[in-house]
């Protein structure tokens, strides 16, 4: 069990100290491709917030032009 303990210090030591082991580990463990994946998540997710911030500001002029329509209606009738 002595010698267990002693390989996860070095383990941990290694992953503090070593950055080129550090990549290679989270590269084994698939950790990469995973960051990989959520930066193109939020990438997407970005594109999605200006698309939705976008189309919302199409609507408000639709609903003003309505107005104006409305105001027209209403002073034909008059």
């Amino acid at each position: 069990m002595e010698g267990m303990s002693l390989i996860k210090n070095q383990f941990l030591e290694l992953l503090d100290q070593d950055e080129e082991f550090r990549l290679a580990v989270a590269a084994k463990l698939g950790i990469t491709a995973i960051n990989q994946k959520l930066d193109k998540i939020l990438e997407n997710q970005e594109k999605l917030w200006l698309e939705v911030k976008s189309l919302r500001e199409g609507q408000e002029k639709l609903w003003q032009n309505v107005e104006k329509l409305w105001l027209e209606v209403k002073s034909l009738r008059e």
